[in-house]
């Protein structure tokens, strides 16, 4: 994230991976040819995986607040100022799906799919700069969202490795990775970040639990051109993920299941990735995060016109848009005209390629100058960028969620920089304030079914 204040031109890196990558092993002889068809539908669980679902990812206890067994938190039972406001209704088809996969975890424990019906996933996508890019608030989010719905898996990352960001969930080595936010030339898609072949093997580790099944959104420069993985650990033949049989971005998706780590082999260097899927065949919620450091929501206009069509093929329920801090902290004044603008492209944007998804806008926590004062120095623009997010998100039917609010007000980024949950700057959160971030958005989210699925 950028902040341009004199005080803070250092910012805190972001923490490292948290999956440590690893270089890819030796290029084996010529791939297989053994064909596999780009699918969107999920098949169901091998048996392997069958007899229990999915542990959550990381234990959270002592960060989060303890949840009862299976009931959904309601808004009378979240801390004051942390609820969503909702101006898009409740009859929502992602609140629907919220209710229906609490009540199906709440009348029995899970069971694999005994036919080849896709498993029912809520699929979050999230949007947004250096709060998402770091990915320990959007870990919180997972964790909390799927102890109570069911673990479907991570869901989609962006394909490579940025310095300075942290992919906590999957890890890369090889190729050659590129951002929006530094290189205009580049096509870029949803998320901003491509992987582009360099006729090595891209290396992917994940610190999921069990067989995945694995979908890219790509893109070849010489349709025709097969694009082959193989489980790392495996001696198996590659399988051919795809021939890039049309033009553009597409979603390839490798019907068996395949347990990471992951090798990618391009040997002639055609192919480019935007995104990487990676779900588990078990019913339950996703949370993708796609942020990039430093960006404001005019991230999205680098975008080819076309990104939400990608976005489309994550088949989100919910998009998460999590922006303004850095706009707020810019030296002068807001050119609050082209802000909109660029506010409006997006959510017009999204609503057309996604017509039954909802839109969470979530406003910025606020920062710190420095301390002084009953509140602390805050950005000048800070209250107004939260004003003018909560006009738009009531304008658009979607729903908004105060960060701020949720902390506790106006005061209270001090209490929590003085409580070791903000980090020195004044901007960025230390992983336990993330973490806490991400639970209580949790159960805002959570909060939307309550009341009607028993």
């Amino acid at each position: 994230m950028t902040v341009r204040h004199p005080a803070f031109a250092a910012l805190l890196a972001c923490a490292p991976l948290l999956a440590a990558c690893q270089q890819a092993s030796t290029p084996p002889a010529a791939p297989a040819a053994s064909a596999a068809s780009a699918a969107s539908v999920p098949v169901a669980p091998q048996p392997e995986s069958a007899g229990a679902p999915p542990p959550p990812e990381e234990d959270f206890d002592g960060l989060l607040p303890p949840m009862s067994e299976w009931a959904l938190p309601d808004d009378a039972s979240l801390p004051e100022g942390a609820r969503l406001l909702n101006y898009g209704g409740a009859a929502q088809p992602w609140i629907a799906k919220l209710r229906r996969l609490a009540a199906a975890r709440g009348k029995a424990p899970e069971t694999p799919a005994a036919d080849a019906s896709p498993p029912e996933v809520l699929r979050i996508v999230v949007l947004g700069d250096s709060h998402t890019a770091g990915g320990f608030m959007t870990d919180a989010l997972r964790h909390r969202l799927q102890a109570r719905l069911g673990n479907a898996g991570p869901g989609w990352a962006q394909a490579a490795r940025i310095k300075g960001q942290n992919t906590s969930v999957i890890s890369y080595a090889g190729w050659t990775p590129s951002s929006s936010r530094h290189n205009d030339a580049g096509e870029f898609t949803v998320g901003g970040v491509n992987a582009t072949s360099d006729g090595g093997e891209l290396h992917i580790g994940a610190r999921a639990w069990g067989p995945m099944q694995l979908s890219f959104i790509a893109r070849s420069d010489n349709p025709g051109v097969p694009l082959y993985v193989r489980e790392e650990s495996s001696t198996s033949d590659w399988q051919r993920m795809g021939v890039g049989e049309q033009p553009g971005w597409q979603l390839l998706t490798l019907p068996a299941l395949v347990r990471p780590p992951l090798l990618v082999r391009d040997p002639l260097s055609r192919w480019t990735l935007a995104a990487v899927g990676l779900e588990n065949g078990w019913p339950g919620a996703t949370v993708s995060a796609m942020g990039i450091n430093g960006a404001q929501i005019g991230e999205t206009g680098k975008w080819r016109s076309g990104w939400t069509q990608e976005l489309a093929l994550m088949r989100a329920d919910l998009v998460v848009l999590e922006y303004g801090t850095n706009e707020a902290w810019g030296r002068g004044e807001i050119p609050w005209d082209t802000l909109e603008r660029h506010w409006q492209r997006t959510l017009k944007g999204i609503r057309s390629a996604l017509p039954q998804a909802g839109i969470l806008i979530m406003a910025p926590p606020g920062g710190l100058f420095s301390q002084e004062g009953e509140c602390g120095q805050t950005p000048p623009h800070m209250a107004q960028m939260q004003a003018f997010e909560h006009r738009l998100a009531q304008r658009h039917s979607a729903l908004y969620w105060s960060w701020q609010d949720a902390m506790g007000g106006a005061c209270s980024m001090k209490r929590w920089q003085n409580s070791g949950l903000v980090g020195g700057d004044g901007v960025h959160f230390t992983r336990e304030g993330y973490w806490r971030i991400g639970g209580l958005l949790a159960d805002a989210i959570l909060a939307q079914g309550a009341g009607s699925w028993r």
